[in-house]
């Protein structure tokens, strides 16, 4: 049975759409402000050693004073561990 939504038609609860990377398209003041950094990739891990499996599931900016993250999740993980890393340097990426 599908659950039913109390929104209009009209609006969506969908959050704001990404570009590549990760990089937001515009919408709210935080992805603004977020707009040149390089993400960090948030990952829902499965396992351990050379048996885990990773699943991409957002994105994290760090704040500008360092001490904390603005994390955007796609989807929301059930088990698992969390696991935000640094994005790799762009020569190591081929």
């Amino acid at each position: 049975m599908r659950a039913r939504s109390f929104l209009p038609a009209s609006e969506s609860s969908r959050p704001a759409a990404k570009g590549v990377a990760g990089k937001p398209t515009g919408g709210d003041k935080h992805e603004m402000q977020a707009e040149n950094q390089c993400p960090h990739g948030v990952s829902v891990v499965d396992g351990e050693g050379d048996n885990a499996f990773w699943t991409k599931i957002g994105a994290a900016w760090e704040h500008k004073d360092g001490k904390g993250f603005n994390i955007l999740l796609t989807a929301m993980p059930l088990n698992g561990r969390l696991v935000i890393r640094q994005p790799k340097p762009v020569e190591d990426q081929r």
